[in-house]
């Protein structure tokens, strides 16, 4: 287990051509949300296409530019899921066949009553060499947890529900673990300024944002 004091900051990636049509990625919404409450800056935040080379590229991004990493999608039995096989080529980690996640898959097939289960759902028990998995109580896809160059890679899987739980129930907890320093909670405050310009509003804040700044917070300006 990789264990560091220096864990503040994650990045995610959001995997999937969907996103960039007809679907609201609330993922990136959901994991600020949930990492801020634990302490922890969401640093970075990718939206790819399935495509292997630039998911292989954000994680990269993420990788040097936050101490953790989160992907999310791509996990799924079709043939443009192909998260596994990126992350495999990215960290020289082979696939290879868990009987255990297929377990887990064909019990939860047995509990929706689906007899003929297509082969191509084997695919979902593939997971990378070494790594430790995530199980998902809700949707078929299990996650991942893998370690890669002092770094900690999460594979998540993309519907929202299931994104959420896996988020709550084991990241967290893993990103805590691997922290030697106790994480204090983020605390955020928003107000809104109707009927007046930015400019003004931000000469009539100067002093405010100073104090803030100097007492170790951020602020951030949603005009």
């Amino acid at each position: 287990m990789i264990k560091t004091d220096d864990i503040k900051s994650v990045g995610l990636v959001c995997v999937g051509s969907e996103l960039f049509s007809h679907i609201v990625n609330s993922n990136i919404h959901i994991a600020n949300r949930v990492l801020e409450t634990n302490g922890f800056e969401l640093k970075c935040n990718i939206s790819v296409h399935d495509d292997s080379d630039g998911i292989k590229s954000a994680i990269r991004f993420c990788l040097q530019n936050s101490d953790a990493v989160i992907v999310s999608g791509g996990l799924g039995p079709t043939f443009d899921d192909i998260t596994r096989e990126a992350v495999s080529e990215l960290t020289g980690r082979n696939l290879v066949f868990s009987q255990d996640a297929w377990n887990e898959i064909l019990e939860k097939f047995a509990q929706r009553k689906i007899v003929e289960i297509p082969d191509r759902n084997k695919k979902q028990a593939m997971v990378l060499e070494g790594a430790k998995k995530i199980s998902n109580s809700i949707g078929t896809a299990p996650g991942m947890l893998v370690d890669y160059e002092g770094k900690s890679i999460f594979l998540l899987p993309g519907p929202p529900t299931e994104f959420k739980e896996m988020l709550i129930k084991d990241v967290i907890p893993e990103l805590l673990s691997r922290s030697s320093s106790q994480r204090e909670k983020l605390v955020s405050r928003g107000f809104g300024i109707a009927g007046e310009s930015e400019a003004f509003v931000e000469e009539k804040t100067a002093r405010l944002r100073q104090e803030i700044s100097f007492l170790g917070g951020k602020w951030t300006s949603l005009a």
